[in-house]
């Protein structure tokens, strides 16, 4: 597998200042995507002129960095991105908007505070040794209890790691990465399923929000007692990555890649948000699984069908790159489409027959079995159609008047 370099994300890129200092070393070193993000960046800015009703030749001349970020961090989900923040929504409902954000900085508070004294906490001057079987089930034991819908291990190589970061969280653009640790342990969470189904509406992001916030915390919460039996530990979460989170989940047997570009679960397919534990603790990888999905997903394609920005591609086969089975993406249309609708969509999350729940039975035969996939895919259909779309709003987040 290929190392990536946290530079090149869509996230990084889309906050790029024209002719600053970062972006002429970006596209130095990127000249194959100047072309393609400048058109998104001038797209960004009709989104952005149009939702906040501030004439695009105005936000053009706005060069510096501060100014466009200050600029950036009012429209929905930039903040987020950008910083770590929490998004804003943008319904057209103040009332409705002022709910949504409420519960989401919420949540993603009581998470940044666990994750601040996780961080504060010295580690125990003296190392437990506990038997690597015992230790291993401990900490998955501890995490479930905490809360984890899903919980692996995988044993970390440079690979796993951004070769350099970017300037998200309070890390510098361009630093180099050093693998510091061992093991990753991964947090999965499910995302409650009567939001995600109102995507690409609000609820999808106080789904997501939701998310990432007990992922945070519940990795917090496992730094805090693995610093407690004398070793390093630390999250890798929504506020700062260092790591890739996919291809260890990957590797940590959480689920496969599907044609989504998002990992999916037999459990919960890709209607789920995760987090990493970092540590230098031993502990017994679980290893990648297998349950077919790559073939499935050959037959499916229900979530490239329903994509509103056709960003998910609609190929026979995936490709193969170093190895590694990769599904081509447009990340480009996909940001320009959350951008659009104000949240980060999720209709690909909605769409995934085992988002909606698949008989275990089933799943475990499905493999080298193209019948029982069939069988999955017409029971879909006959019960959602072409998604399990809900029109109405969470009463949560309604007000009786």
């Amino acid at each position: 597998m290929m190392q990536f370099d946290e530079r090149d994300t869509i996230f990084n890129r889309m906050g790029l200042v024209e002719d600053s200092k970062t972006y002429k070393e970006f596209y130095e070193r990127r000249p194959d995507l100047k072309e393609i993000d400048d058109n998104f960046r001038a797209n960004a800015y009709r989104i952005i002129s149009k939702k906040m009703n501030i004439p695009e030749k105005i936000l053009r001349k706005l060069k510096k960095l501060q100014k466009l970020e200050k600029i950036l961090r009012k429209i929905p989900y930039v903040k987020n991105m950008q910083s770590g923040g929490v998004p804003a929504f943008k319904t057209g409902n103040k009332e409705i908007d002022k709910i949504r954000n409420q519960i989401s900085q919420t949540l993603i508070k009581q998470a940044g505070d666990m994750r601040k004294k996780s961080i504060k906490l010295d580690i125990a001057p003296v190392k437990q040794n506990i038997h690597i079987n015992i230790i291993t089930q401990q900490i998955k034991d501890l995490a479930k209890y905490y809360g984890a819908d899903l919980v692996g291990v995988a044993k970390l190589e440079k690979k796993h790691y951004y070769s350099h970061s970017s300037s998200f969280g309070d890390k510098k653009d361009g630093e180099v990465v050093i693998p510091k640790y061992k093991y990753g342990i991964v947090i999965a969470q499910e995302l409650d399923k009567d939001c995600i189904n109102r995507a690409p509406h609000g609820e999808q992001v106080l789904a997501t929000m939701k998310g990432y916030a007990e992922s945070m915390d519940i990795g917090s919460k496992l730094v805090i007692h693995i610093k407690s039996l004398g070793y390093e530990a630390q999250t890798d979460d929504f506020f700062g990555y260092i790591t890739p989170t996919m291809p260890i989940a990957v590797d940590a047997g959480i689920g496969q890649m599907g044609r989504s570009n998002m990992v999916v679960t037999k459990e919960f397919g890709n209607r789920l948000k995760m987090g990493v534990v970092l540590t230098n603790l031993e502990l017994i990888p679980d290893g990648r699984i297998d349950f077919g999905l790559t073939e499935f997903c050959k037959r499916c394609r229900i979530c490239s069908r329903n994509c509103p920005s056709k960003s998910i591609c609609s190929n026979n086969e995936p490709q193969i790159l170093e190895g590694e089975i990769v599904w081509p993406h447009n990340e480009v249309t996909c940001m320009e489409m959350w951008m659009k609708v104000g949240t980060d969509c999720g209709i690909c999350m909605s769409s995934c027959p085992f988002s909606q729940g698949v008989d275990p039975t089933l799943i475990e035969k499905m493999k080298d079995n193209p019948e029982i996939m069939d069988q999955i895919l017409a029971t879909h259909k006959d019960k959602y159609g072409r998604r399990n779309y809900i029109k109405t709003s969470l009463p949560m987040v309604q007000f009786n008047k």
